[in-house]
């Protein structure tokens, strides 16, 4: 079998000329799609008494969460919860517990700490009705509460009591007078200016940094 390269899909797609293939090659693409077919894969993992059908499910999970860049435990630890952006970047401990009803955003951690020496360390443990916001990271062996609503980016490392809101601390807004340069450099663009201010000198590159 020949691999299957961009070029070749994007050549296939450029000759689809049926609005209605188009349509519902997009619908089994969609993030949320392949979020819900993730959750139906899982539920025949446990539900069927058909091995076959039981293996070629988890390969679909798999394949699914890959796609996705994601990792959620297969296991009744875990409880079916809501994707409004699909599985990406979320990733679940395998020895997490996670409620009923909760609603979990893209790039979401809710990671172990394995470290035997920390005071939280273990797995961490969500209640029900819990609402998280993309990029929130929940390590360790903490506890959140029932009806808790964490916020964007938030890292929680304590216990968390029920009806409760986790924000970040207000971020600073330093004003500048100058017209600041914000391109974005690609490494090799970034040494050749470099190179050009210094008249040609060489670019050292450091390992360690020292300050901001």
């Amino acid at each position: 079998m020949n691999d299957i390269t961009f070029d070749s899909v994007c050549e296939y797609i450029d000759s689809i000329n049926d609005l209605e293939l188009l349509d519902e090659i997009l619908k089994q693409n969609h993030e949320n799609t392949l979020g819900n077919n993730f959750w139906k894969y899982r539920a025949i993992c446990f539900e069927s008494k058909d091995p076959l059908e039981r293996k070629r499910a988890l390969v679909k999970c798999r394949y699914i969460q890959r796609k996705m860049c994601a990792s959620v435990p297969i296991n009744s630890n875990i409880h079916r919860f809501c994707t409004p952006h699909g599985l990406t970047g979320i990733h679940i401990s395998v020895y997490a517990r996670i409620g009923t009803g909760c609603t979990i955003m893209h790039g979401v951690t809710i990671g172990s700490n394995t470290f035997v020496d920390s005071k939280k360390s273990g797995f961490p443990v969500i209640g029900n009705n819990v609402f998280i916001g993309a990029g929130a990271k929940i390590i360790g062996g903490i506890t959140v509460g029932d009806n808790v609503r964490i916020g964007a980016n938030c890292v929680v490392v304590e216990d968390v009591p029920s009806n409760s809101v986790v924000v970040m601390a207000k971020p600073r807004i330093i004003s500048r007078t100058e017209v600041m340069n914000n391109k974005f450099l690609y490494a090799d663009d970034y040494t050749k200016l470099i190179r050009e201010v210094r008249g040609g000198g060489a670019v050292v590159c450091c390992t360690e940094t020292t300050g901001g």
